[in-house]
Order: C-alpha cells, then structure tokens, then sequence
C-alpha cells in the first residue's frame, strides 16, 4: 500500500484534473459553463495561473480532508445510518455533496472577501448543478485513489491466532 499522503496527493491533482475536464464538457450537454480557475483569479485580481494552481491546491486540500476527516467519521456515519457503506463510489458521492456545499460557502467567504461576479440570473441554477456533478465526480475519484490505512487484527478475526505469545495472521 502506498503511504496516504502519495494517495492524496494522486487522488487531489487527478480528481482536479478530471472534474476539471468534465466541467469544460458541461456546454455539449447543454450547461452553461464557468471556468473555475477563471472564477478564483478574477475574484482574488490575480493571474490566471494563479487561479489554476489554487483550484489545484484546493483539490489536494479536499483529498487531504477526504483522507484524514471522512474517512475518521466514517464509523459514525454508517452507525447513523445502521449500515455500512461499503461501495466506495458512494463514499465518492457522499463526499463530493459535502465538498460542494464545503465549496458553496468558500465562495461565498471569497466573494465577500474581493468582490462578487456577474453570472445571469438564469444561468445560476444550471451554474450549481454542474459544479454539484463535478464536485460528484472528484469525490469519487478521490474515494477511488484514498484508502482508508489498515487497521490492526481484531481477535474475533477468525484466522488471527497467538502464537509464542505473537500475533499470527496466515
């Protein structure tokens, strides 16, 4: 197993990279689109390149938050839930909701921050549910990347065993 932080680091930039990809999709089917590198420079007045290396610093801060949050709260929501969620593209989706409302209210802070932008009344509804599917589809690919550690044997392990006082797992 690789150690999480390489997990991390290949789930935030390929996640980024391929909600990125299918959010400059969205107008084939129809959505109106709004580069997000483009949205964070024009709202810090800053490069355009700096836009793009933050929205990739925030994809990998998101992995980060995927690995060393949601996966420590998972426990609590699956007894919450009373089952177990095992399929790791619903943990993908699960996380990709909370990032998107997580990114909602980023956006809301930066606005108040530098300044609003002008999108047309209609188009913001359109707006949110192609960010909600591409904040969707990095959840999963993030899911898909970061695995949760191993944990130690439990004894109800059925093939766990002592032996001389060691632990023994065949």
């Amino acid at each position: 197993m690789k150690p999480i932080i390489i997990q991390v680091l290949k789930g935030g930039l390929v996640g980024t990279g391929l909600m990125t990809i299918a959010l400059l999709l969205t107008p084939l089917l129809g959505l109106p689109y709004r580069s997000a590198p483009s949205v964070l420079a024009e709202m810090m007045g800053v490069p355009l390149v700096v836009g793009w290396i933050t929205h990739f610093v925030m994809g990998i801060f998101f992995a980060l938050a995927y690995a060393f949050l949601f996966l420590k709260f998972e426990q609590k929501l699956n007894d919450r839930l009373q089952r177990k969620i095992s399929s790791k593209y619903v943990k993908g989706v699960i996380f990709g909701v909370i990032i998107f409302a997580c990114s909602q209210v980023i956006n809301l802070i930066m606005k108040a921050l530098f300044g609003g932008l002008s999108v047309a009344e209609e188009n913001k509804l359109l707006l949110l549910l192609s960010s909600l599917a591409g904040h969707i589809i990095f959840g999963i690919i993030v899911a898909l990347f970061v695995r949760k550690p191993p944990t130690t044997l439990k004894a109800k392990d059925p093939n766990y065993k002592i032996v001389d006082n060691r632990s023994f797992h065949p």
